[in-house]
């Protein structure tokens, strides 16, 4: 499944509001989409024990009641990569069942440049571990303002993380950062959402470039420094360079219904302002200086 929302639907007393993967030969690979506003008795946006790949994925104010209010991992694989969870919450009742973000039970689990802010429980906000089989690299943790929770409910450890408190196990320098300097949730060009990182934020280069993505969530080439960035947005520190129009070449003229615009790609580009003129030169002066009556406007 590509570029699909999965938007507003629920299970009130069951689980997978949004997507339920069963036991067995189910299996869902889902790329530049939106898991967003489902609700669900447990795994709100995505119940899985089949297998289950996201990519580019935006999980968002999904609401469980316990165990995993974006994606509860009950078996199987489960590998999500380039993607952002943000103010998804499980009220869970009791302590053992929290993971507003993720809720691993069982299986593998792997997330791979990911970025977690403000996902809430009383008990793991963003990462609930309750079995082995999890793996985290180069992804980034921040519990936000959400009050009494943490983006851990026990040590979970892996590779290049980055937390702002100390439940993790991230490591001496990844653990208990005070300010991760991240934007808010935004159209920072892509197909989904993303949360950028401020220049000075300590993700900047500080990833693992081996196994890590080539582009990041927004289709930006990874790394933009010395080293891949951590979370699922790569940091552009230098203005991108200005694109190259192709057809039709800048300042020419287009006739006809439909004009095809055409340009190069420009790295770390999230977005184009495309100027147009429509009219026609017209003669001005007694030397019949040539001006110009344009009508111009921009298309984004």
């Amino acid at each position: 499944m590509t570029l699909v929302d999965v938007d507003s639907n629920a299970a009130t007393n069951g689980a997978g509001g949004g997507i339920l993967l069963e036991a067995g030969f189910t299996s869902l690979i889902f790329s530049d989409g939106r898991i967003v506003g489902n609700g669900a008795f447990t795994g709100a946006g995505v119940s899985q024990s089949g297998s289950f790949e996201a990519t580019g994925t935006l999980f968002q104010m999904n609401s469980s009641f316990i165990r995993g209010a974006a994606v509860h991992a009950v078996a199987g694989a489960t590998t999500i990569t380039n993607s952002t969870f943000a103010d998804n919450t499980s009220a869970d009742a009791s302590m053992p069942f929290g993971g507003g973000g993720l809720y691993h039970e069982g299986g593998s689990t792997t997330l791979q440049n990911v970025t977690m802010r403000a996902n809430v429980s009383k008990a793991g906000g963003n990462v609930f571990r309750a079995a082995g089989g999890l793996s985290l690299r180069n992804t980034l943790l921040s519990k936000g303002s959400a009050a009494g929770s943490t983006n851990c409910n026990t040590t979970v450890g892996g590779d290049f993380n980055l937390a702002d408190d100390s439940t993790c196990g991230f490591g001496l320098g990844r653990d208990g950062i005070p300010d991760l300097d991240l934007g808010e949730l935004a159209d920072n060009g892509g197909a989904t959402e993303t949360i950028v990182p401020g220049s000075t934020n300590p993700a900047v280069d500080t990833g693992t470039t081996p196994g890590c993505p080539p582009t990041d969530q927004r289709g930006i080439p990874r790394p933009q420094g010395a080293a891949c960035d951590v979370g699922a947005v790569e940091v552009c520190t230098l203005p991108p360079p200005a694109p190259v129009a192709v057809r039709p070449l800048d300042g020419r003229k287009a006739a006809g219904p439909s004009v095809k615009l055409v340009w190069t790609a420009s790295a770390c580009a999230g977005k184009y302002d495309v100027v147009v003129r429509t009219g026609s030169p017209v003669a001005r002066g007694p030397g019949g200086t040539t001006g110009s009556a344009w009508n111009e406007f921009k298309v984004k």
